[in-house]
């Protein structure tokens, strides 16, 4: 990566046919200005360790919602006594809960059938 710093020498933009072109490369930046690129690289890594946690918890709070989801389709089932679909969609809500509580109430609507 380079930087161009445009330089007028005391001339107005539309009396200057070329500005001059001063560039600076990266290693010149890392050289001069080492605490930008060390802090930069932090705030980088910080970053990207919160956004993992904050996809985590998304994943983890979705997963909830669809095993909810499916704990519901597999009441409804057993209620019309398709007790074969019943079974796909609570197992697969025990499968995606983390919740204790429903997981009980997954296990107990299990027995039913």
């Amino acid at each position: 990566m380079a930087v161009f710093i445009f330089a007028l020498n005391g001339t107005s933009p539309a009396q200057e046919e070329k500005p001059a072109q001063v560039e600076i490369s990266r290693k010149i930046i890392e050289k001069e200005m080492p605490v930008y690129g060390t802090s930069l690289r932090r705030i980088i890594r910080k970053t990207e360790k919160k956004l993992e946690r904050v996809n985590k918890e998304l994943e983890k709070q979705q997963n909830e919602k669809l095993a909810l989801e499916y704990f519901q389709e597999g009441n409804d089932f057993l209620e019309k006594g398709d007790t074969e679909e019943a079974k796909k969609r609570l197992e697969k809500a025990l499968a995606l809960t983390k919740d204790h509580k429903l997981k009980k109430k997954i296990q107990k609507s299990l027995r039913k059938k």
